[in-house]
């Protein structure tokens, strides 16, 4: 569970900013099957060097020999997105973008490549530098890979709060593709989320009381009001110790950094395109999320946010869908959107 929230909580077409709902799935053939082709692709794994271990990687080339886009795929999670299991929607989307003449680079991220690192972090923002940290070496090897225009590089970044300090490192970035990422400070949304599967599930009722509880006693942090006898460990929703801990951690140390952080806010500023992506179907980020983005960046050239009605926050059909037994893969129109986008800002 730590993990799912911690994706949750832990990408334009257009010269001119526009925010929309993508056209729904009668519109576009969700089922093409394109993940199946991969005679028009070429994939190559390999070890990203770091400073004290290595990351498995993969780059996926579409079958030429032009100098292409790539995109630079964040995550905490493994390189398809998946945790070694299908779906994985990093795959997918490389695939589908390999064949539109778009290169992927993916791979494992230190927390997912190295669990026992796990202990040792200190909280979401310990967390996400690691992933800042471990883009930092993955531009290190982009400049220097074949077929690669290294004045088109983009990333594509899932649940990273702290992505602008990443952009700011590494003005070369072309572009960056947001997918499911929160807008808001995070303690709002986790509130949310919780009064959300409070009312699908009794179970999670007593875990929002608690948080709710905690939150409360946050706000007194610094003042005599504040009761350090509250504790922060929900308990009904972490069972494993180490993510407990951590989360504890996430509370106490780190509740002043993040109370007020909103990421939409830090992305305005940015002098580059962005592109939000959001699955309606997700119960762990709210249409509040989605709404601050179009608001956030209804004036910045080049940015557009998508909406699709019938995906989770994964660009998948979600669990409880009819579609599931159909397609468990990133729709063909995710991938054309993107697509679309990337050739729209290399014009520029």
């Amino acid at each position: 569970m730590m993990k799912k929230i911690f994706l949750s909580i832990v990408i334009v077409i257009m010269t001119f900013s526009s925010c929309q709902t993508n056209k729904s799935k009668s519109d576009t053939d969700t089922d093409t099957g394109y993940w199946k082709d991969t005679l028009s692709i070429r994939d190559t794994t390999f070890m990203i060097p770091t400073d004290t271990m290595g990351l498995d990687a993969r780059l996926t080339l579409p079958a030429n020999s032009h100098k292409n886009p790539l995109i630079i795929f964040q995550s905490v999670m493994d390189k398809d997105l998946s945790w070694g299991k299908p779906p994985k929607p990093y795959r997918d989307l490389a695939t589908g973008l390999g064949q539109q003449g778009i290169a992927s680079l993916c791979f494992d991220g230190t927390v997912y490549q190295y669990t026992s690192r796990q202990k040792d972090l200190g909280g979401f923002i310990s967390a996400f530098k690691l992933m800042n940290q471990d883009l930092d070496y993955a531009f290190d090897i982009a400049k220097t890979l074949p077929n690669i225009d290294t004045a088109r590089i983009y990333v594509l970044s899932m649940g990273n709060i702290l992505i602008p300090e990443a952009i700011q490192k590494h003005p070369e970035i072309k572009g960056i593709i947001m997918a499911s990422t929160p807008a808001r400070p995070l303690m709002d949304g986790m509130i949310e989320m919780l009064q959300t599967m409070a009312k699908k599930d009794t179970i999670w009722e007593s875990a929002l009381k608690e948080m709710e509880s905690q939150y409360a006693n946050l706000q007194k942090l610094g003042t005599k009001a504040f009761n350090d006898s509250i504790s922060a460990r929900i308990n009904v929703m972490i069972q494993n110790e180490i993510q407990a801990d951590i989360f504890e951690k996430i509370i106490h140390t780190e509740w002043k950094e993040l109370k007020d952080y909103a990421l939409a806010d830090e992305m305005q500023s940015l002098p580059i395109p962005i592109f939000i992506l959001f699955g309606r179907d997700d119960i762990s980020l709210s249409q509040k999320e989605f709404d601050t983005w179009k608001i956030k960046l209804a004036n910045k050239p080049q940015s557009v946010c998508k909406q699709y009605p019938e995906l989770s926050m994964l660009l998948i059909a979600p669990n409880d869908s009819d579609e599931k037994n159909k397609s468990r893969h990133v729709p063909i129109y995710v991938v054309n959107d993107i697509a679309e986008w990337i050739n729209s800002t290399n014009n520029n």
